[in-house]
């Protein structure tokens, strides 16, 4: 729920030795701008670039995966409210954002502490964690930036359906949620997708298999035993744990929301030698209890690959920041700026009017 910043808790990190920082008065002007945008991250979640401009809402995620990247830890404490950018007057609700102000207004959550705040406008979103064992009334809640909303996924037809017949894809998966995920896309791509596939299922598809399954199903289930006996007794094979690091840590550093244009390349084609690896040697397993992971990582391996491949051809040919990513790029034209100064390492290219007639496919073409 976006309401846990909504209501404008005091984010802070801290460093190894237990030292505490009011961070994100490094980067906004004001203690309004930055309570202001505290509250805007609850609709304007899904990073976007143009808002790392301008000291909009999403200099808040740069600012987060800075501290990360610097292995400090990011919390909000619904007990206490934003700390005062020095040299600035402290938090006040009488000092916010009109959108900001009215819309806590409201909502009748104009109360003193963003815990009030919270149990006024969201009281389940304080028992789904105390169901989980953490109490937010009286415990900070670590937190850090996801990379999410890439918005790629399966190329599906209006029904849903796949380019494998009878096979459909619903939700994220089926990448319809569009590159700046509109208000209803998730709504739209999830429930209602559903329906319509039911119908044409319904509607179209064979009540009866030609054949016996058992003839059928074989040839599948004889690929998937191999798969499985090769791994079980696989000396040379990667094991699950390797393959898991390197891919998520590949896919953070250089195909996250913060994507640098001069990486990637490289990035791609290590990906590729991992996929390939993994096509000729497999992967190695312990136990049965592993054979779900060890489809999982064949398939992310795959999908890493065509991820990275698919983004080295969108920068190399010029494509610019769109949706949830920035291409850092030092000869971009959008330079950030904070309350110090300008950022010159976020230097990031704009998003081309080009680039919205266009969409990347990529297939797989097995040999």
């Amino acid at each position: 729920s976006g309401t846990y910043v909504q209501v404008i808790p005091y984010i802070y990190s801290v460093d190894a030795e237990g030292n505490e920082y009011n961070f994100l008065a490094n980067y906004y002007r004001t203690t309004q701008e930055l309570a202001s945008n505290i509250f805007r991250k609850g609709y304007q979640w899904p990073f976007h670039a143009t808002r790392v401009m301008d000291f909009g809402s999403s200099l808040l995620d740069m600012a987060v995966a800075q501290e990360q990247q610097s292995g400090r830890l990011v919390f909000m404490d619904f007990n206490r409210n934003p700390e005062v950018v020095p040299g600035d007057l402290p938090f006040s609700l009488d000092r916010l954002d009109d959108d900001v102000r009215t819309y806590l207004e409201n909502n009748d959550a104009l109360a003193p502490s963003p815990i009030e705040r919270l149990q006024r406008m969201n009281p389940l979103s304080i028992s789904l964690y105390k169901m989980h064992g953490y109490d937010l009334t009286t415990q900070p809640l670590q937190f850090a930036m996801n990379n999410q909303h890439m918005n790629g996924g399966i190329e599906v037809d209006i029904w849903g359906q796949t380019s494998l017949p009878g096979c459909f894809a619903v939700g994220e998966v089926a990448g319809t949620h569009g590159v700046t995920r509109p208000g209803g896309a998730a709504l739209n791509a999830g429930q209602v997708f559903a329906v319509r596939l039911a119908r044409f299922i319904g509607c179209t598809q064979k009540r009866n298999i030609d054949g016996d399954i058992a003839q059928l199903a074989a040839p599948a289930l004889a690929s998937i035993r191999e798969i499985i006996t090769q791994a079980h007794d696989n000396g040379s094979g990667m094991p699950l744990s390797v393959v898991r690091e390197k891919i998520q840590a590949r896919m953070s550093d250089y195909a996250g929301f913060i994507c640098h244009a001069d990486k990637v390349r490289r990035a791609t084609r290590d990906a590729l030698l991992l996929n390939e690896f993994v096509q000729r040697h497999g992967l190695a397993i312990k136990h049965v209890g592993e054979v779900a992971e060890l489809f999982m990582w064949r398939h992310m391996a795959l999908t890493s690959a065509a991820v990275l491949t698919q983004l080295t051809h969108y920068i190399d040919a010029g494509g610019g920041s769109r949706g949830a990513r920035m291409v850092i790029d030092p000869q971009g034209k959008c330079l950030p700026q904070t309350r110090r100064g300008v950022k010159e390492e976020w230097r990031f290219r704009s998003e081309l009017a080009e680039d919205k007639n266009h969409k990347l496919t990529i297939q797989y073409s097995q040999g």
